[in-house]
């Protein structure tokens, strides 16, 4: 029974899955109460496509790159990515741009959409009023940036793991809509990201048809490749209503859906994925799904068809997808000719194969000396596992080292020079003011690692993301006394500044370096400052230091525990009496200001007689990359020392066969030699009753034994 409106125009969106590589985490933005479409629920940062977009390229790349920076404050950019928080140049653009789309121009030059990776594209159901054609892009980045939250639109945001977040869904802390949990349950399957491209589902548009079980709240969205999805018209058909038993998930029927409950809104929300066909495995990549807690408890030779798939997309074979021959399989799948042998299987070693057996080291007394370098082998193998563990989580963080990086600053004269011909004019006397640096243990390098490139030096402009020269402004006036130069995405590295003006008079001038610190730091508010104690930090250091605060004053609601009941100090600072741990980041926004830069006065005048040059210099501490880094990535990295350790296992377990293939024949020729006829007749008695075994031997067994004697020449007793 078909009920509601069907709604046949749709919009086009664009919608950005925002993924960080080293914590594997995704942004998650909540709309807000008053959202005309899925009020409440958590999304991707997205937006309808706006007339301007298609001036600037591919209008649903275009607009994805837009409303995530509307959304979220991230811009895309050709070298990564930079945030609108705490940049109020940015901010103020932001503002712009979400009260007036065409102003995204002013960022065309610098906006980069080539590195989105079309992932999948999702269509309203036909029962909504309001319907989207949206295009998933996924974008790849190795940081969580700052998040500058678009409060007219969202309430709230979050970085959190896939898994982590359709858990929570299905527990009812989120709501999530179908395309968001499908696509998180899909890509917290992938076990390396690089390779996500892969996996992107460009074939098939995807409208979900919904169904209303009748006499339950409880709603079925049928994918492509569902048994009781209707391929007819697929984009246009109705809201269905059907009994429970005709709903239900069946085990032996193909199945691509998404349940939930409308109370509460997508309550209890599962996906569905088995049985499909080749071709729709193929387009939407088949994953591991809440289907196999049905699949475990049905026969196993009923849960796949044959030509169905049996081998995971994402590289494992998951539970219930395994197809088991029935009685007349092994003929249809007899081929025609020879079978080719089967590949021989690798034996898999273990450490006891390692081990020379205690026969032999009573044989041997050196022996225990090779057992004694294995136990010293097994505990150095662990503390090397240890170690490595302990290197790959320190590469996952942030590792920085203070140098002293060395400011000159020196100014130079070229004085006026008289033509030397006739009709020749006169160059008019100029200064050359100069500001370079250099690291003062540069020097110092250390020796190349195998196989690895080396970092490059870095240059002097690299360590600030601003310079500005203030000259007298009396002297050169309104318009020509300041030099500015702001790093952009496009900047060429340089080992220096320098400024060239006219004149012979001595020229007072201000100096101010803006240092680039990564990840960015900001100066307290004065109050805060000396609450937490720090004047500047990093943001997560920041709020570190707040939740410090928090926990050793006891200002920890004990009743909700998500709430901070502030003391008279927080008060001045936050303004309120009480206050929740999510507002905390919105909070702190107001107090974190821009960092102040580094000034240097300079007093450009003739130098002394002799001197040729009058220079300055200052000493100032820089963080930068720790270059142990790099050889902690090589020792994890390296595939040569594995190798090498692998060979050498390899030679050990060879020898350790030989040896106890020599064993074995010693212990035979040992007991010949001990007894010889009570030998030779075990040994006959074991081949005759190998023999009936091999030959259903049931006659006279001592006729066949006295056959043997005979032609052996042995006597009986």
């Amino acid at each position: 029974m078909c009920l509601g409106k069907v709604t046949s125009n749709w919009r086009s969106a664009a919608s950005i899955i925002l993924a960080c590589k080293s914590s594997r985490r995704v942004l998650m933005l909540k709309r807000g109460d008053t959202a005309k479409f899925m009020p409440n629920t958590m999304v991707f940062p997205g937006g309808v496509i706006d007339k301007y977009d298609s001036k600037l390229g591919d209008e649903f790349r275009i607009a994805g790159v837009r409303e995530l920076f509307e959304e979220s404050g991230v811009q895309l950019t050709k070298n990564g990515w930079q945030t609108s928080a705490n940049n109020p140049e940015m901010t103020s653009l932001k503002a712009e741009v979400v009260s007036d789309a065409s102003k995204f121009q002013k960022l065309s030059e610098s906006v980069c959409a080539d590195k989105l990776i079309e992932w999948t594209t999702f269509i309203t159901p036909a029962n909504y009023p309001r319907r989207f054609l949206t295009k998933f892009y996924l974008v790849l980045i190795d940081d969580e940036p700052a998040i500058d939250l678009c409060t007219s639109e969202m309430s709230e945001y979050s970085w959190i793991d896939p898994k982590d977040c359709v858990a929570e869904a299905y527990s009812g802390k989120y709501a999530l809509p179908p395309p968001q949990v499908y696509e998180l349950t899909r890509l917290a399957q992938i076990k390396d990201w690089d390779y996500c491209d892969k996996y992107g589902n460009i074939k098939k548009p995807i409208c979900p048809q919904p169904i209303k079980t009748i006499g339950e709240n409880m709603i079925t969205n049928c994918f492509p490749g569902d048994h009781m999805y209707i391929d007819e018209n697929c984009f246009q058909q109705p809201l269905r209503q059907l009994s429970a038993d005709r709903v239900t998930v069946s085990p032996t029927l193909p199945t691509h859906r998404v349940t939930y409950y409308s109370e509460p809104m997508y309550g209890k929300v599962r996906v569905y994925q088995h049985l499909l066909k080749p071709a729709d495995i193929a387009a939407f990549h088949q994953f591991e799904t809440h289907s196999k807690d049905i699949l475990n408890t049905i026969p196993m030779h009923s849960q796949q068809r044959p030509g169905q798939m049996g081998r995971h997309a994402y590289g494992a074979v998951p539970s219930g997808h395994i197809r088991r021959p029935g009685p007349h399989s092994a003929q249809q799948q007899q081929p025609h000719g020879p079978r080719a042998p089967p590949p021989a299987a690798q034996k898999k070693r273990r450490y006891a194969d390692k081990c020379i057996h205690p026969k032999i080291r009573e044989l041997e007394p050196d022996s225990e000396n090779y057992m004694a370098l294995l136990v010293s082998e097994q505990k150095l193998d662990a503390t090397l596992s240890r170690k490595r563990l302990d290197i790959q989580e320190a590469l996952k963080r942030p590792a920085k080292i203070r140098r002293r990086l060395r400011v000159y600053i020196s100014h130079t004269f070229i004085e006026e020079k008289q033509p030397d011909r006739e009709h020749d004019a006169a160059s008019l006397p100029m200064w050359e003011l100069r500001v370079e640096g250099r690291l003062l243990d540069d020097q110092i390098t250390a020796p190349p690692v195998p196989g690895q490139r080396q970092l490059p030096k870095k240059k002097f402009s690299s360590f600030f993301k601003s310079l500005v020269i203030e000259l007298d402004k009396d002297m050169y006036g309104p318009d020509q006394h300041l030099v500015e130069w702001h790093r952009t995405p496009q900047t060429n590295e340089t080992d220096g500044f320098q400024v060239k003006r006219a004149g012979d008079r001595p020229v007072k001038c201000r100096i101010l370096l803006l240092l680039d610190n990564i990840p960015l730091k900001f100066k307290l508010h004065p109050r805060l400052a000396k609450v937490l104690g720090i004047a500047a930090d990093t943001r997560p250091k920041i709020i570190e230091a707040l939740w410090h605060y928090i926990r050793t004053h006891g200002l920890q609601d004990n009743q909700d525990h998500d709430y901070i009941n502030c003391d008279a100090f927080l008060k001045q600072c936050f303004g309120v009496n009480r206050l929740r741990f999510m507002e905390v980041p919105n909070k702190l926004h107001h107090l974190l200001q821009q960092i102040d830069p580094l000034e240097f006065n300079h007093i450009i005048q003739r130098p002394r007689d002799g001197q040729d040059q009058v220079s300055t210099c200052y000493d100032i501490e820089v963080e930068m990359e720790d270059p142990v880094k790099q050889y902690m990535a090589a020792f994890v990295h390296n595939p040569s020392f594995a190798n090498d350790i692998q060979m050498l296992d390899q030679k050990c377990y060879d020898i350790i066969e030989q040896l106890n293939e020599l064993k074995t024949r010693r212990d035979f020729y040992a007991r010949f030699y001990t007894d010889p006829t009570g030998f030779v007749k075990n040994w006959l008695m074991s081949q005759s009753s190998d023999l009936k075994m091999l030959n259903d031997v049931n006659g006279d067994v001592n006729q066949k034994r006295h056959e043997l004697e005979q032609s052996l020449g042995v006597r009986p007793n």
